[in-house]
Formats: C-alpha cells, sequence, structure tokens
C-alpha cells in the first residue's frame, strides 16, 4: 500500500484509540504516585489536551480530531483516576494493624510459597466485621486448623500487617495480585465448605484428575483446563518455560478458540440466532471457572466479538477486537495493566495481528500451511520477546520451533481431555479411559522434562532496548500502516541494531566489579561481581526475590540465626557456603561445602566475616553490611565503611553512602555501585523520598 493511494498513515480505530489512552491514564497516575509530585501533578495533561483541542478546533478547524482527541482525553481521565484512587485505596487501611481480631473470608486459592509454606488468599474478607479493600494472603502453620480448599470460608484470630504498594523500585506484585493484607495462622482456624459453583467445579475437576493419574501428569492437565499451574512440578514447569510453550498453561485464545469451535460443531444444526448466544455463555463461563484470568477474558470477548460478527455478517476486525478486550478488562481494574499474564496475552496477540501476514508473504517459498503456522508462531514470539525478557530474563531460542511442532497436536488433544474430563466427573468409570488417553501427555511431559532446555536460553537482554527494538520492528514490518518503503527499511535497520545492542549488552562484559545491595520482605542481601566470579552475601533473616547470577562461585551467610533456611530459599545451588566461625554449621549439604571461617578472600575481595555483620574489600572500597536488632542506628557508618546496609528480621534493610545517600531498599528496589580504584559511582537507584 503506497502513501500515494492513502494519505492517512492509518485508521484510527476508536476502541484501539480508547485502550491506548486508558493505558497512557493508568501509567501517568503510577508514575505521579511512585514520584511523588502530588495530586495536582495529575491536572498537567488535562491542561496540555485542552490547548492542543483549542488549537485544533479553532485555529485548524479540523472537527474530526477534535471529537478523537475529546475520546482519548476521556478515556485517559478515566484511567488517571481509577488508577490513582486504586493506589490510594490500597495505601490505605480500614482496620488497625497489628491489632488481634477475627478474619473471615472465602478462599480464592491455595498454595505453596518458594519456602515451602502454605498459604491461603482470602476474598471478600472482613477483619472484626470491617469489609477489607484488597484480598489477604494468610501463611498456614502445622496447627493450622481445618483442611480448606478453594470456595470455602475461613474463620481465624490474628493480627493483620499490610503490605506495600512500592516494592524494591517497582510496584509490588501483590499490589497487582489484589493482596493487600498478610497474615499468619497461630491459634487455629475454622473452615466450612460453602457451595461456590465455578470453584466446586475447578475442585471436582482437580479431584478426577488427582484420582486417575499420576501427580505431575494430573498437575499438568489440571493446569491446561483451568490456567492453574501451581501443583506442577518445579523441574517441569522450568522444562515448558525453557521450551516457550509454558502459554498452554495459561487459558487463552487456543483453549477458548478449541472450545467455542467445539460448541459450535455440536450445535451446527440449530439456529444460529440461539447456537451462537449459547456458545458465547459457555466461554464466558468457563473464563469463571477459570477465575477470569486476563488472558481468558481477553480470548472470551475476542471470540464473542468474532461470532457476533459473524451471526450479523459484519467484517471482523481483530485489533478493534484486541483493543475492546483490553479496554474492558482496564476498566474492571487498571492494575491488570501491569499484570505479567495481561502483558504477554496481548503483545502475542498484538504480534500476531500485527506481523503474522507480513511474515507470512516473506515465507511465500514454503508450503502454504507451514507458512502460516510458522508466522502465526514467529509473530507470537516477536510480540512477547520483550514482555518475557523484561518479565522473567530470558526466552526460549527453541519456541518457535516447539510451537510449530507441539501446538497443533495439543490443540487437538486438550478438546480430547476436556471432553473425557468431562464425562469422568458425571461417570467415575470413565476415569480408567481418562488415564489411557492422558498415556502419550506423560510421555512428552517426561520427554520435555528430560531434555529441559535450559542451554537454549537468550537472556537478561537490555529491557528497555528489546521494547524499542520491538516497536521499530512493528513499524517496519506491519501492514497495519500506511508507510514509504524508505521508512521501513530504516525501522527495520534500526530495530536490528537495537536487539544486536540489547544482545552485547547481555552477553559482552563491561569488566570492572559491581556490587549490588538489595532487600526482601525481611534482612537484606549483597551481590559482588567481579571478573573473577560472583559471590552472594545474604543474612541470616533474608527472604525475598532472588535476581541473583546463575553461575555464583560461593555464598557468605551474615548473623548467626540457627539455621539455613535463608541459603535454601535462593533456590539455587553454590559450590561454597561461608558461615561465621564456630556458626552450628559443618560438612556438606546437597554437594555444597559449608567452610566456617572470620577472614577469607573471595573473588579478589577481601572478606571479615562475624556473627553479626560482613565487611567487603574490594577494589579499595569497603562495603558493610550489619544484621541490627530494634532500631537502625543511622547517625554513623560502621567501621568507617564506604557503603553500609542495615538489616533487620523484624523490617527491610536500609542503605547509607559515606557521600550522604540514604535509601530505603524496599522503594529504590536494588542499588548497583560500581567499584574502581577506591572509588565508588551509583549505576541505578531511586532514592529514598
Amino acid at each position: 500500500m503506497s502513501r500515494s493511494a492513502h494519505s492517512k498513515i492509518a485508521n484510527v480505530r476508536v476502541f484501539t484509540l480508547t485502550a491506548l489512552s486508558l493505558m497512557c491514564g493508568i501509567g501517568y497516575a503510577f508514575f505521579v504516585a511512585y514520584s511523588g509530585f502530588g495530586q495536582v501533578a495529575l491536572l498537567f495533561p488535562v491542561a496540555a489536551v485542552c490547548c492542543a483541542f483549542i488549537v485544533v478546533v479553532l485555529i485548524a478547524g479540523l472537527k474530526r480530531a477534535a471529537r478523537l482527541i475529546a475520546v482519548a482525553a476521556l478515556f485517559f481521565c478515566i484511567g488517571e483516576c481509577s488508577a490513582y484512587f486504586a493506589y490510594v485505596g490500597y495505601c490505605t487501611s480500614e482496620v488497625p494493624l497489628g491489632q488481634l481480631d477475627t478474619l473471615f473470608g472465602r478462599v480464592e486459592e491455595v498454595g505453596t510459597s518458594y519456602s515451602g509454606r502454605g498459604y491461603l488468599v482470602l476474598g471478600n474478607a472482613t477483619f472484626g466485621g470491617t469489609p477489607l479493600g484488597g484480598k489477604v494472603i494468610v501463611y498456614l502453620t502445622d496447627t493450622a486448623g481445618d483442611y480448606c480448599r478453594a470456595g470455602y470460608t475461613v474463620e481465624l484470630l490474628t493480627t493483620l500487617g499490610k503490605e506495600e504498594f512500592f516494592s524494591e523500585g517497582e510496584i509490588g506484585y501483590r499490589a497487582v495480585s489484589g493482596i493487600k493484607y498478610y497474615c499468619t495462622v497461630y491459634g487455629g482456624m475454622d473452615a466450612t465448605q460453602d457451595f461456590v459453583l465455578t470453584a466446586s467445579i475447578r475442585n471436582a475437576v482437580y479431584d478426577a484428575l488427582f484420582l486417575n493419574l499420576d501427580g505431575n501428569t494430573a498437575a499438568v492437565v489440571y493446569a491446561m483446563l483451568t490456567g492453574d499451574s501451581s501443583g506442577i512440578a518445579d523441574g517441569t514447569i522450568s522444562a515448558f518455560r525453557y521450551g516457550g510453550i509454558a502459554h498452554i498453561f495459561a487459558v487463552s485464545g487456543l483453549h477458548i478458540g478449541v472450545i467455542y469451535g467445539a460448541i459450535t460443531l455440536l450445535l451446527k444444526r440449530v439456529n444460529r440466532f440461539v447456537s451462537v448466544p449459547v456458545s458465547i455463555a459457555f466461554i464466558f463461563f468457563y473464563s469463571a471457572v477459570c477465575s477470569f484470568t486476563p488472558s481468558s477474558v481477553r480470548a472470551a470477548v475476542m471470540c464473542s466479538v468474532s461470532a457476533a460478527m459473524s451471526l450479523f455478517h459484519r467484517r471482523y476486525d481483530s485489533l478493534n477486537a484486541m483493543s475492546l478486550a483490553a479496554t474492558v478488562l482496564l476498566l474492571i481494574n487498571p492494575m491488570y495493566l501491569l499484570d505479567k499474564g495481561f502483558i504477554l496475552s496481548f503483545s502475542a496477540v498484538s504480534g500476531i495481528i500485527f506481523l503474522k501476514y507480513p511474515l507470512q508473504r516473506l515465507l511465500g517459498f514454503l508450503p502454504r500451511r507451514m507458512a502460516s503456522s510458522l508466522s502465526v508462531s514467529l509473530s507470537a514470539q516477536v510480540g512477547s520477546f520483550a514482555g518475557l525478557m523484561s518479565g522473567f530474563g530470558y526466552v526460549s531460542a527453541v519456541g518457535i520451533l516447539l510451537n510449530v511442532l507441539v501446538l497443533p497436536v495439543l490443540s487437538a488433544f486438550y478438546i480430547v481431555i476436556f471432553a473425557f474430563t468431562a464425562v469422568t466427573l458425571v461417570l467415575s468409570q470413565a476415569g480408567a479411559v481418562l488415564a489411557a488417553v492422558c498415556t502419550p501427555l506423560e510421555a512428552f511431559i517426561n520427554a520435555m522434562t528430560a531434555l529441559g532446555f535450559e542451554s537454549a536460553l537468550l537472556k537478561d537482554w537490555n529491557s528497555a532496548l528489546t521494547y524499542a527494538a520491538s516497536i521499530f520492528l512493528f513499524i517496519g514490518l506491519t501492514d497495519k500502516l500506511n508507510l514509504s518503503s524508505a521508512i521501513r527499511y530504516i525501522s527495520a535497520a534500526v530495530a536490528a541494531a537495537l536487539a544486536v545492542a540489547a544482545a552485547v549488552a547481555a552477553y559482552v562484559s563491561l569488566g570492572g566489579t559491581r556490587i549490588t545491595v538489595a532487600t526482601g520482605y525481611s534482612g537484606g542481601i549483597i551481590t559482588l561481581s567481579s571478573p573473577e566470579g560472583d559471590v552472594v552475601f545474604l543474612t541470616h533473616s533474608y527472604y525475598g526475590r532472588t535476581d541473583i547470577p546463575s553461575d555464583v562461585s560461593a555464598a557468605v551467610l551474615v548473623g548467626d540465626g540457627g539455621d539455613l533456611s535463608a541459603y535454601f530459599n535462593l533456590g539455587e545451588s553454590v559450590p561454597c557456603l561461608y558461615v561465621p566461625e564456630g556458626a552450628p554449621f559443618t560438612g556438606v549439604i546437597s554437594g555444597t561445602d559449608i567452610v566456617s571461617s572470620s577472614h577469607f578472600t573471595l573473588c579478589g575481595a577481601e572478606i571479615t566475616l562475624t556473627d553479626s555483620s560482613v565487611i567487603i574489600s574490594a577494589e579499595g572500597v569497603s562495603v558493610c553490611m550489619t544484621v541490627c536488632e530494634g532500631e537502625y542506628d543511622l547517625t554513623a557508618l560502621p567501621g568507617g565503611a564506604d557503603i553500609a546496609v542495615f538489616a533487620s528480621e523484624e523490617k527491610q534493610a536500609i542503605a547509607l553512602t559515606s557521600d550522604g545517600g540514604d535509601y530505603a531498599l524496599s522503594y529504590s528496589g536494588a542499588l548497583t555501585f560500581a567499584l574502581s580504584d577506591g572509588q565508588y559511582s551509583l549505576l541505578s537507584s531511586v532514592p529514598k523520598g
């Protein structure tokens, strides 16, 4: 399509405009909240829009452009207001914290944390009779009380703590999930089984699968049917992620499309004005059974729009349908914008919408069906590449091939599993047939786990450069924009250059020594990266995120906490673990040597380790991390250190620097310092507000 044929660069779609405006408004509101500019900053875009409106209407006389600006401004303000109110509501506690009272709520999720601790997530909760404006995560103990599962109501006596909205330099994942409070079961818990249709169906499916299949196969099938992958073994879920096909566990277009097609086929002899509404109702009910995850709602909305257009013989516009789905979801909950499922689902579909046909034309030398299948897989991978890299730190290099080879088979297999599981719910004797049907899947799971695919990963590309490369690639390849060939070639070249830069930043070492300090839910952690290797230092009370290098040479445990739980929580095995001299740990654990010492050298750094602190001397710079009891003494840096970290079992860590820097690590996120010739320089941070 040439510019001479059509002067417009693109056709403006109203739903696309509303979705983008909502996203911009939500993003701006969170930026204002994070930066601490105050509510008055929310008015700045409104003033800018008013000026633009005056210019467009009064000076240029462009009435259609004025209407589009008005629509964009309206949805920007809606997004801005909904996000800011969500932030204020999350930061406000409806009840006193730390006060003993009765918590009552309905179980929405049952799971196990990375440390092996069981938990419940409660919705529709009250505390002391006062409704809570968010979910509650309840950590279980050995004496938690009555057995319960999703759909049960529970009652317990406890004290509440509140989660932080901003955590470690970003919006906390619990805030994104709507979890506002946390507590622990101490004195027992009473649980009552209530009838909730969707939860009862999920529980029945769970029972049918785990009764007739082996545990890991049952967990995989349950995830394929409901989107809940929490029960899958770590090795299995990692293998599917490394292979680039873990999206089969997120109920989305694949699942909804297959279900809709099957229902339509069953009702093909029924009047279409009856069959289509029935089919649409069924896929939304199925989405409800899957807890209305963003990917399932997106797929259900797009499928419904397609069905409605077909019913009334109208042309289906996939971009409008996707934009409508995004608008609906963001109007319901602005926090979805930061949900990984939302981001990956919509980015993958965007890739298919914008890039499938251009890529299919480029693959025209292949047989038509092969070119079509490969272009769908490739466009989805390109669309979700940046989201995967920023969200998980890696992208599978074999994902395109596995999706082309495996996805068609799994699609057919999915509907068979769905049908036999449904039959088993009604007729328990069909469980034997279900087990036989799932035998090939069990073999496939074992093969995936054995292969692992960990060596086939593209890792740690620079997120900003990766997103920029994706945008320019979209511009260069898509047929949705009416651009000249020169602009397309330039965009493609820029995309290639940015992709190379992102990869180089990940794989080419810049040399030098760096120190990264961070906190978790409690305690502190330091990572030393030098040309000689990487070392991680963690307090005995550390528990939190484990974004550490995968090839750590050694770990150092700071403080005498009486156990090694902080080390085990890392989830990484290291060749050697250093503990304070006299600590009650000796021997070897899981292939890791335990060394008790007070003075030693690691990766070119001199280390002094005591029961309550560690001093790291590298490149003439002294870094100290101290385990504190009670309040932090921030009046001076201990031992003349250049960088000091104060950590506690009860709260998150604080960092001070000799040049006056003062950082709350729970707010700023990880601080990375470059060390050289007795000097240090801060590479990245957000200072304490």
